[in-house]
């Protein structure tokens, strides 16, 4: 059965759909059909995505673990000692230790993900983005490689160029070759187990037990989720959670605007080159999504009708939660809070560790 967004016509509609939704039992205790796992990877829209999980397991007290170690910490779930790690001191916000309800922190995959959420039946999904776009966002945020927000060719020649190979040989931070492709095949690109591991990666996904989302397409993605978990409307709500990446504006000379695109194309030539998996992968998410996406709107129009509510229903929920005052319901009130809480904020409010000054370190005994 498909989950089917209304159209609520006014902010009015909404605001009264919330109340009778978010007081009624069947909504409280409503659990999805099997365990979430979320396979995140770093600048992939994965902070947006972790929101919309985040508020799902407070609203529907699910058990979600709480991550501890430096913010954006990856859990390499490949290493049996971090394995052991997790198992004895990794607990969910609500205190209890494994096995959780679902899984939604940065992280190396590893089948042993599905010992953490047995509930999972050994499904994930993940985030993918084109190479082209994430390489720049993260030397941008992580200051892992030559970037400079008012000089776009100290990215370009350094993309460009022979600099870039070097560099990215060294796996400097986040700033590695293939970064999406490390975390989600389990391995890197200069180990001897990478190419094995990365076809049975692209196997799980023409299988079906790994569904890849994709970030310039995060409307349709979330259609997706909320039809593969069952999610109420409301739940699949989301803002963006972070700016979108400044964008580089041809000049408007024309001789100099055609040097620009040309320097541009080749940019984005060289960083797929560079990225060949993750660039294979981001086409292969592609493919699935709108092969997806097909099958639960096989009707012309559907699709589009649902973008539409989508949009409206998170614009109207914006200006209802702009919008409220002393007669609104408690629950509205917390719907609106954590539609804009981002990661750390939810991690530092949710904290189930004994010392809230040390959440950054693993509990010893």
């Amino acid at each position: 059965t498909r989950v089917w967004i209304p159209s609520f016509n006014s902010d009015e509609n909404l605001r009264s759909y919330m109340r009778a939704i978010l007081t009624d039992q069947k909504y409280k205790t409503w659990k999805p059909r099997r365990g979430i796992v979320y396979v995140k990877t770093h600048k992939t829209g994965s902070s947006t995505v972790t929101t919309i999980l985040h508020r799902l397991a407070i609203t529907h007290n699910l058990k979600c673990p709480v991550p501890f170690g430096k913010p954006g910490h990856t859990f390499d779930l490949s290493n049996k000692t971090i394995q052991d790690e997790v198992k004895s001191s990794l607990q969910s916000w609500t205190g209890h230790k494994f096995p959780f309800d679902m899984w939604v922190n940065h992280v190396t995959f590893s089948p042993f993900i599905f010992n953490l959420v047995p509930s999972a039946s050994d499904f994930a999904f993940t985030t993918l983005r084109d190479p082209a776009t994430r390489v720049p966002s993260a030397c941008r945020f992580f200051k892992c490689c030559p970037y400079d927000v008012n000089n776009p060719n100290v990215f370009f020649n350094f993309a460009s160029g022979s600099q870039m190979p070097r560099f990215l040989d060294k796996e400097t931070g986040f700033c590695r070759r293939d970064d999406s492709s490390t975390d989600l095949a389990g391995a890197r690109p200069n180990e001897p187990s990478f190419d094995d591991k990365y076809a049975n990666l692209e196997k799980r996904i023409s299988s079906g037990s790994l569904l890849p989302l994709v970030t310039e397409r995060m409307e349709e993605s979330i259609l997706v989720l909320m039809n593969e978990f069952d999610l109420f409307p409301l739940d699949a709500a989301f803002q963006s959670m972070k700016a979108k990446s400044p964008t580089v504006e041809a000049p408007f000379d024309p001789i100099q605007a055609r040097a620009f695109n040309k320097k541009l194309r080749r940019v984005v030539h060289a960083i797929r080159s560079q990225h060949r998996h993750d660039w294979r992968l981001y086409q292969i998410a592609n493919a699935t999504l709108s092969q997806r996406l097909q099958k639960l709107y096989p009707v012309e129009g559907e699709l589009d009708q649902q973008l539409v509510a989508l949009r409206d229903m998170n614009d109207r929920l914006s200006r209802v939660c702009e919008d409220l005052g002393p007669s609104d319901l408690k629950e509205i009130n917390d719907t609106c809070k954590r539609l804009t809480e981002d990661n750390v904020a939810w991690i530092l409010d949710h904290n189930p560790y004994k010392d809230p000054g040390t959440i950054w370190i693993p509990p010893r005994k």
